[in-house]
């Protein structure tokens, strides 16, 4: 403290404040070289990493999905009701108003009561919504002629941003986000008809190959092919008769039950059409699996839209843990699916060259060409074979995926999200109607399955 007099000043040292300098100064030099060192330590971990295969791709991706989902479910089974805390000093530091209820996810904290299920809920749309985001800006770069950088470059900045997408939703308004679950519920729906597309494919190429297999057991005269094929028929059918019964009792009100019963009869005609002569393509078992299937659109869209005449709520839809089972193999397969979704491409000419001059490696004119080559395009940046289509296809499945899981892990209901279902129902008998009658039209078959019949 100075003290300012016209012919001399006089310094007056305060000891207190001089021992908290001493003891501040060392703090905040330790602070401001950790901060720095940690931003620099992120940047470079942001940064690093290389993608060299059009499968190693593919398996980002996916765990991409699977850590996004995974950390979904996180906060649906352990409610975050930590968050009271950070919302409270949040309020006090903004001066909003008092209590935990002016910022983002903050304002479940309104209702009391229900404040564990709408942070559970809140979650899984910020994060749904994040990873929806970020494979659709994947999307965008491959439709841009960037896919093999959005596919090889930056795998670990992937899972940051994320991580920091999720982190400034917590700030945004809770509607915009209830909005977005609402229409992801819409979205899924749209899964299930690739999911349809899958399971005749599928079971179209599991009878082709097991009525063809050679077998050397055979039991009464029957391959035991045929009477697997048989077994699993009947498996599917009285699985969909037992889910039949099930949705009669559980939506016994008014028109909900009608949507069950339309469903079997519409299959079952399909069923009885695909064992005569005239059908070419038809099998028992995928007629069999489709009857099931119907009945598993048919109780996802009763599930979406049904109120008791009571006015309670209750949850009549098909538990977690089996919706995203089902999920999973459907992503699981649509992402093998065809072509080389299969995962196995050719490794490319470059890295062959690079691995058969590593093994001549006595010819020093061919390990310093190597060398050379390598400074400029090194092994995980060879040409890595990823094929446009492929990868924003796979952009876009698990983009759908994403609300596929917030669907399940945090439902909408309503009058359009049932409408989305009977939608996804309809077009899947359909399309399985199509296949059976295409041979007729003279269409050729484009799928993996000899037997499955799409025009050109």
């Amino acid at each position: 403290l100075e003290l300012g007099v016209p012919c001399f000043s006089i310094r007056v040292r305060s000891v207190p404040l001089a021992m908290g300098n001493c003891v501040t100064a060392p703090l905040y030099a330790l602070s401001a070289c950790l901060g720095s060192c940690c931003a620099a330590g992120c940047c470079k971990l942001a940064c690093a990493g290389f993608v060299n295969s059009a499968k190693g791709a593919r398996c980002l991706l996916l765990w991409l999905q699977v850590f996004a989902a995974s950390t979904s479910l996180g906060f649906v089974l352990a409610s975050p009701t930590w968050l009271e805390k950070p919302c409270s000093w949040l309020d006090s530091g903004l001066k909003l108003g008092s209590g935990p209820s002016a910022v983002g996810v903050c304002e479940c904290f309104n209702a009391t009561a229900l404040a564990p299920q709408c942070l559970s809920d809140q979650m899984a749309y910020r994060i749904g919504a994040a990873a929806m985001l970020m494979y659709l800006f994947l999307l965008l770069l491959c439709v841009s002629g960037c896919a093999r950088g959005a596919a090889s470059s930056l795998p670990v900045l992937k899972f940051m941003a994320l991580f920091l997408l999720v982190l400034a939703f917590l700030f945004v308004p809770n509607s915009l986000f209830s909005g977005f679950g609402f229409c992801a519920s819409i979205v899924a729906a749209g899964f299930a008809i690739a999911q349809a597309i899958l399971l005749v494919d599928f079971t179209l190429t599991w009878n082709d190959i097991w009525a063809r297999a050679e077998s050397s057991w055979r039991l009464g005269g029957v391959s035991a092919y045929r009477w697997g094929l048989l077994i699993f028929s009947l498996v599917f059918l009285v699985l969909g008769g037992v889910l039949v019964g099930h949705l009669c009792s559980a939506f016994s009100e008014g028109a909900w039950k009608a949507a069950p019963l339309t469903a079997l009869g519409v299959s079952v005609l399909m069923l009885l059409l695909s064992i005569t002569e005239w059908c070419q393509v038809g099998t028992l078992i995928t007629s069999c699996a489709i009857i099931l299937f119907a009945q598993w659109l048919t109780w996802e869209a009763l599930a979406a839209g049904y109120r008791p005449s009571d006015g309670s709520v209750v949850s009549l839809g098909p538990p977690a843990w089996l919706d995203l089972t089902v999920g999973a193999a459907g992503l699981l397969a649509l992402l093998a699916f065809g072509g080389s979704w299969r995962g196995d491409a050719a490794p490319s000419p470059v890295a062959v060259e690079l691995a058969s001059q590593a093994q001549r490696g006595s010819d020093s004119q061919s390990a310093s060409s190597r060398d050379e080559e390598s400074s400029d395009t090194t092994v995980p940046h060879t040409e890595a074979n990823i094929d446009t289509w492929d990868f924003a296809m796979q952009c876009l499945v698990h983009s759908v995926a994403a609300a596929y899981v917030t669907s399940v892990l945090a439902p909408s209901t309503g009058t359009a999200p049932c409408i989305a279902w009977l939608v996804a129902l309809g077009v899947s008998l359909l399309i399985y109607g199509w296949v059976l009658v295409a041979p007729k039209v003279d269409c050729k078959p484009r799928l993996r399955s000899p037997n499955m019949s799409v025009c050109r």
